[in-house]
């Protein structure tokens, strides 16, 4: 409840997670966000994010099958998956 009140802790440790879909419609202006926002992107370097050709959102639609036999379907690349059909 103190925190919910904001009375302790001081602070509340937090993980800020951008998804390569937002990097990649952004591209410099997340970069320079990052850069000037240290606290919040503690290990980002400027290099570590490579783009390609096409800005925005890229759709993909890739099957992929894991050592489970599980197939997942991947429709947005760099979001999560879709179980498409588990093992028996």
């Amino acid at each position: 409840m103190r925190s919910v009140e904001f009375k302790n802790p001081e602070y509340i440790p937090c993980r800020v997670i951008i998804t390569w879909p937002i990097w990649n419609t952004y591209r410099k202006k997340l970069k320079k966000i990052a850069v000037k926002h240290q606290l919040l992107f503690p290990d980002f370097k400027s290099e570590m994010i490579q783009f390609n050709d096409r800005i925005g959102v890229l759709r993909d639609n890739r099957l992929i099958k894991d050592p489970f036999g599980c197939i997942w379907r991947f429709t947005i690349k760099g979001l999560s998956r879709t179980s498409r059909k588990a093992p028996a």
